[in-house]
């Protein structure tokens, strides 16, 4: 969205995923307020607010945290509109079924008609925790192609990363890259 009068612009960037899968701890650990190791469920969305800077030009970065408890399923569709790119988090210690931890989703996304409005990040998440890890490569390109696919998109549209919220590794990948594929759908 453009600000009237100024050469300035506000990105909604939605956090998507089941509960539990650190969607908050990401979002915490990208703003510079590291790890905490305790889960304190989100109730509806948890917003964020972040400037950022590409080139000379300084844009405002919404984070809408939704909570991924199925309880509030009917509830996202209030936090949807507007958005300019998503994460979906999956959990690696998690078996990744594909029903369970991806087409709710990306039916979301298709029922809210984000395709074509939305740049998209998978973020395979926990990656510290490797000894517990149940999804892997083979796994996360089944997920990555099923994502694809439904929602139409390439690979200028959807990317993925592996992160852990933990130690920092991929969360600042992740966002630059979905933060960089949003701004240069307005600013050049």
């Amino acid at each position: 969205m453009n600000i009237p009068g100024e050469e300035r612009f506000i990105f909604k960037l939605i956090l998507t995923g089941n509960e539990k899968v650190g969607k908050t701890s990401l979002r915490k650990r990208f703003m510079g307020m590291g790890f905490q190791g305790t889960y304190k469920k989100t109730i509806g969305v948890d917003l964020s607010y972040l400037k950022f800077k590409k080139g000379n030009e300084e844009s405002d970065l919404v984070i809408w945290d939704i909570a991924g408890d199925a309880h509030f399923r009917n509830n996202r569709k209030l936090y949807y509109k507007g958005s300019n790119g998503a994460f979906l988090v999956i959990d690696v210690t998690t078996d990744g079924d594909i029903d369970t931890y991806v087409k709710p989703w990306v039916e979301d996304y298709i029922n809210e008609r984000l395709v074509g409005e939305i740049k998209l990040a998978i973020i395979f998440n926990k990656m510290d925790l490797e000894d517990q890890r149940k999804v892997f490569k083979d796994k996360m390109m089944e997920i990555e192609n099923y994502v694809k696919t439904q929602l139409g998109m390439d690979e200028n549209d959807v990317k993925t990363f592996e992160t852990s919220a933990v130690t920092g590794e991929g969360v600042k990948d992740a966002f630059e890259w979905l933060i960089e594929r949003m701004a240069a759908q307005f600013v050049n």
